[in-house]
C-alpha cells in the first residue's frame, strides 16, 4: 500500500486552518487537516465578539458553524465534481472526529 501524498497540510482547525483548507480545495489541492479539535481556541471562548458574520456568538456555536461550513463546502464540492465529470468523483473526501480532512 502507497502512503498517500498531499498537496497541503495543515496543523490546526481554528479559524485560519478552515479558511485556509477551503482555499485550498478550491484551487483542487489534495488537503490533511490535522487537529484534535474543530474550533481552535475559538472554540474554549464563552463569548466571541465582532467575528466576521456575527455580532456575537459563543465559542461553542462558532465552532459548530466552522464544521458545518467544512461539511458544506465538502457536500457542494463533491456536487461540482460529479457535475464537471458527469460521474461520482474518485477522489473520497471525509471528515472525521480524529481530526483530518481530505479531498
Amino acid at each position: 500500500m502507497e502512503p498517500e501524498i498531499f498537496d497541503v497540510i495543515i496543523i490546526g482547525a481554528g479559524p485560519a486552518g478552515i479558511a485556509s483548507a477551503i482555499y485550498a480545495v478550491r484551487k483542487s489541492l489534495k488537503v490533511l487537516i490535522l487537529t484534535k479539535t474543530v474550533g481552535g481556541q475559538a472554540a474554549n471562548s464563552s463569548e466571541v465578539e465582532n467575528y466576521p458574520g456575527f455580532t456575537m456568538i459563543t465559542g461553542r456555536d462558532l465552532a459548530k458553524q466552522f464544521r458545518l461550513e467544512l461539511l458544506n463546502f465538502e457536500n457542494n464540492s463533491s456536487k461540482k465534481k460529479r457535475n464537471n465529470n458527469n460521474s461520482p468523483s474518485t477522489e473520497k473526501r471525509r471528515i472525521e472526529e480524529t481530526g483530518y480532512l481530505t479531498n
